[in-house]
């Protein structure tokens, strides 16, 4: 789950297509059902276990350097993701507000807590891994998937921090697009390297890594524009089949 929340697919098919595609072990690739059996049996505490697990790793990498006169400072945030329409979610999380309206669509509420950076954060949870849409069907499942793209982010800080020391290069000048993209490009060669060559392989992941730097701009200022417009439909403001009947009408 959490190799499918840092994918950009971040569809079930395209998941197991990549986990077969390494492994001649498997006669066929796995059933979508089958993915989705096994999700349903991980234990409720895995989730909350391996983001503190996380943390904790990422604050003994960061140490004591952003201290603030020797006490720990943290910025918190709020942000919302939407999610599909369907009643057991509407029931779960409801609908937001805003002056124009009821949104349409189920969102829940999220709280993000960091030591600096939040926007950066968010938007790297939000628009690189995609949550700011999310694809569960179920409650249970939107927790889950939540909780595996926040695990992914935070491995991945995790990586960054440590191509930092390795190569010397500024942690927060590391793209963390970047960053993803090669974790997924290796994902395959570290899953199937022998024990004797995975340590050769990681480090070469974490040099990969520290080589996506964001350029220096400072005072850059860039408005929230964009300059294609895409294609636009209207929206859906009826259930489906009666706009398919309409379509057919």
């Amino acid at each position: 789950m959490v190799y499918r929340g840092l994918h950009p697919d971040q569809s079930i098919r395209a998941t197991l297509a990549d986990l077969a595609a390494g492994d001649d072990r498997l006669e066929q690739p796995p059933a979508d059902a089958s993915w989705c059996e096994a999700r349903d049996r991980l234990p409720k505490a895995l989730w909350p276990a391996s983001l503190d697990a996380s943390v904790v790793r990422l604050e003994r990498l960061i140490g004591q350097k952003h201290l603030a006169f020797g006490r720990p400072v943290y910025i918190a945030d709020g942000s919302t993701v939407s999610m599909p329409d369907t009643p057991s979610l509407v029931r779960a999380f409801g609908r937001a507000g805003n002056r124009h309206g009821r949104s349409r669509f189920p969102v829940a509420r999220i709280t993000f807590l960091t030591r600096w950076g939040v926007e950066t954060r968010i938007d790297s949870l939000k628009t690189t891994l995609q949550m700011n849409v999310l694809r569960s069907q179920t409650a249970s499942h939107v927790r889950s998937e939540v909780a595996a793209i926040v695990l992914g982010h935070n491995l991945v800080w995790t990586l960054i921090h440590q191509a930092a020391q390795e190569t010397g290069t500024p942690a927060a000048r590391i793209s963390f697009t970047g960053a993803v993209q090669t974790v997924l490009a290796f994902s395959g060669a570290l899953r199937y390297a022998s024990p004797a060559a995975r340590p050769a392989t990681y480090r070469r992941m974490l040099q990969a890594i520290a080589q996506h730097v964001n350029p220096h701009r400072p005072g850059r200022v860039e408005p929230r524009l964009v300059k294609r417009d895409p294609v636009r439909y209207c929206f859906l403001t009826i259930p489906r089949d009666k706009a398919r009947q309409k379509c057919l009408s």
